[in-house]
C-alpha cells in the first residue's frame, strides 16, 4: 500500500494520491477533488472503495474520505494549508475539525501544511501543527523512517524560488502523517528529485510505502 503527496498531476500509479493545484472540473473515476478557483483545487486518488467524510467549509482546503482497500478500514484526510489567517492556524482549524473523525478509525494525513521549522519568523508554527497531531496519535512516516529531527531534512519537498540566486531556499512543508501503530508497517520513504512529467512544479512528492 502506498500514500503519496504531490503538485499537479504526473500520472502515478500510488494506491493513494493527493494533488494540489489541479485542474478545475469533474473529477475522474476513482478521485475526490475539493472545490476552489481554476488553479486551486486539491484532489485524491484512491484504490478500493471510498465514500466522502465530512466539508470542512472554514478552514484550510481539505478531503476526507473513509477508505476500504483490502480488507482494510482507514481513512485519509488531505489538507492544504492557506495563508489567512496564517499558516498554523488554518490548519489547526482543520485539525480540530476533524479531530473527533480522526478518532474513529485509523487516519492518514497528508498534504502541504506550508510549514517548516526553517522558514524565518514562523519556525515555531511547525511545531506547535506537529504537536497537534502527535496529540492525534499522528507522526510524520518520513521522519520517524528516516530518524531525522524536524528542521534538519536533507530532502526537501519545496524547492522556493529555484534557480532565482539568493532568493532561493529548500524547505521540507510536504508530509504523511501515520497512526503510530502502522510505523512499523513502513516499508520506504521516498522524496522524489523530479516529478514524473512535470518537472517544472516546484514541489517533489513524498511516497511511503506500507507491508
Amino acid at each position: 500500500m502506498a500514500f503519496d503527496g504531490a503538485n499537479e498531476d504526473g500520472c502515478r500509479e500510488d494506491d493513494f494520491l493527493a494533488l494540489q493545484e489541479v485542474t478545475k472540473g469533474e473529477p475522474p473515476d476513482s478521485c475526490f477533488q475539493s472545490r476552489g478557483d481554476e488553479l486551486k483545487q486539491i484532489g485524491l486518488r484512491y484504490s478500493g472503495n471510498a465514500t466522502p467524510g465530512p466539508e470542512h467549509a472554514d478552514g484550510s482546503q481539505s478531503i476526507a474520505a473513509e477508505i476500504e482497500y483490502e480488507g482494510e478500514q482507514f481513512q485519509i484526510l488531505v489538507v492544504w494549508g492557506k495563508p489567512k489567517p496564517s499558516y498554523k492556524l488554518d490548519v489547526l482549524s482543520t485539525l480540530d475539525f476533524y479531530s473527533s473523525w480522526i478518532a474513529r478509525k485509523p487516519t492518514v494525513v497528508l498534504g502541504d501544511f506550508n510549514l517548516d521549522p526553517k522558514i524565518r519568523g514562523a519556525g515555531s508554527d511547525f511545531f506547535v501543527v506537529n504537536g497537534r497531531l502527535n496529540e492525534l496519535g499522528l507522526f510524520s512516516a518520513c521522519h520517524m523512517h528516516l530518524n531525522v529531527h524536524h528542521g534538519y531534512e536533507t530532502h526537501p519537498t519545496l524547492l522556493f524560488n529555484w534557480g532565482k540566486g539568493p532568493r532561493a531556499a529548500c524547505f521540507h512543508c510536504d508530509f504523511v502523517y501515520l497512526p503510530q501503530r502502522w510505523l512499523g508497517r513502513v516499508q520506504s520513504v521516498t522524496v522524489e528529485p523530479v516529478f514524473g512529467l512535470h518537472e517544472f512544479s516546484d514541489h517533489r512528492p513524498v511516497t511511503v510505502e506500507l507491508k
